[in-house]
Parts: structure tokens; C-alpha cells; sequence
């Protein structure tokens, strides 16, 4: 019947299992080529686009940097000083003083902003040294007070 042994192959049956192994192998051969060759490509590629990010990163940071350099070094035009405000005054009567300091504290973190040095912003509190019928500020006493202290 059936056996599991093969029978033996007759000289010209080997030889041509021999040339379809060693088609194969070349076959195989050529196809590793081609896949290192198209791995060696890839690499390359890879090397190159890194290269750019690398590049293109560096030029974003060197234009960032840049443009802080430029907006710190830039001179800029002086804040415009807020207007006197006509309702606050203070002209030295203890009874005013309350209102007034509470008016300058509400009035200041809005408007801090806009002085040069702290000796402006005191100049302009002191602006609001008068009476409250707006007469000249040399008749107040609070102005007084603050120009001799000047």
C-alpha cells in the first residue's frame, strides 16, 4: 500500500531539485539585496528629513529669540499720564482724608501703569493737593504741606 518512505530519486530528478533550490536561493539573494539597498534608502531619507527638522528648529528659535531682543531693545513711547481728576481733591482738612486715600487706592491699580517712575505717579496724587472749589492749589494748605516737603 502506502509507505512513508520515498522511493529514491533518479539522477536527473535530483539535479533539477538542485537547480530549482539553488533558483530559489538566488532568488531569495537578489530580494535581500533589494531590501537592504531600499533600508539603506530609507535611512538616508530619514537622516535628511531629520536634518531639516533639526534645521528648521533651530531657525524658529533663532527668529524667536530674535524678535525678544527686538521688542526688549525697542524704545518705547512714554506712557500718556492720566488726567487730574477733578473729583478727588484733598486741601488738608482731616474730615477729606479718608475719601481721598480711598479714591487714590480704588484709582491706582488701574492707572499705575501709565507712570514713568514712582516720583510721577506721587506728583500726580499731590496734583489732587487743592480745594474742593478748585481754587489755585497755592491757597490749600495740604499743597503747602507738600511743597516744603519737596
Amino acid at each position: 500500500m502506502f509507505s512513508n518512505t520515498r522511493e529514491p530519486l533518479t539522477h536527473s530528478e535530483g539535479s533539477d531539485d538542485h537547480v530549482n533550490y539553488s533558483f530559489r536561493i538566488g532568488a531569495l539573494e537578489q530580494q535581500v539585496i533589494l531590501l537592504t539597498n531600499q533600508l539603506q534608502e530609507t535611512k538616508a531619507t530619514e537622516n535628511r528629513i531629520q536634518g531639516t527638522v533639526e534645521d528648521l528648529f533651530n531657525r524658529f528659535n533663532s527668529s524667536h529669540s530674535h524678535l525678544n531682543n527686538n521688542t526688549s531693545t525697542r524704545p518705547s513711547s512714554p506712557p500718556v499720564e492720566p488726567p487730574i481728576l477733578q473729583h478727588m481733591f484733598f486741601s488738608g482738612l482731616p474730615n477729606e482724608l479718608p475719601p481721598f486715600l480711598y479714591l487714590i487706592d480704588d484709582h491706582m491699580p488701574s492707572i499705575h501703569h501709565k507712570f514713568n517712575t514712582e516720583q510721577r505717579c506721587i506728583n500726580w496724587i499731590a496734583c489732587h493737593f487743592r480745594p474742593c472749589n478748585k481754587q489755585t492749589a497755592a491757597t490749600c494748605s495740604a499743597y503747602n504741606w507738600w511743597i516744603s516737603v519737596l
